[in-house]
């Protein structure tokens, strides 16, 4: 009676340990999403705000044709605004662009490109 005991105990306990890595695996994920809705929720409140933040920079770049140093700072300060106020959503972690914008050679056009595109990346989750 022990014996079969200890073996049905063995058998179930192996068992068991992998459904509990699984049932981790699926509330991680879950956790995940709740955090990304509560982000999409965050960005529809104040999605005016963010994209008239980015169109004056655009503005601001066009006055100019060129990326001075007040403008780069400008650029980050909003680019890490906004990784910051939504960590979770995926599509507005710009980190190839704030690279870029750290280094010294920096394109307008493609700058201005990048800044577009991220306005529709917005107006497309929202």
């Amino acid at each position: 009676m022990w014996d079969f005991l200890d073996k049905f105990n063995s058998i179930t306990g192996f068992f068991l340990f992998f459904t509990t890595l699984a049932n981790l695996f699926i509330s991680w994920k879950i956790n995940t999403k709740i955090h990304s809705a509560v982000d999409l929720q965050r960005l529809k409140v104040s999605k005016d705000k963010e994209i008239g933040t980015l169109k004056s920079i655009i503005r601001k770049l066009d006055v100019d044709e060129k990326i001075s140093n007040e403008s780069k700072l400008n650029i980050l300060k909003c680019l890490t605004d906004i990784r910051a106020t939504y960590p979770d959503i995926k599509k507005l972690n710009q980190k190839d662009f704030l690279k870029k914008i750290e280094s010294d050679k920096l394109d307008y056009l493609k700058t201005r490109e990048k800044l577009r595109r991220l306005i529709t990346e917005i107006e497309r989750l929202v």
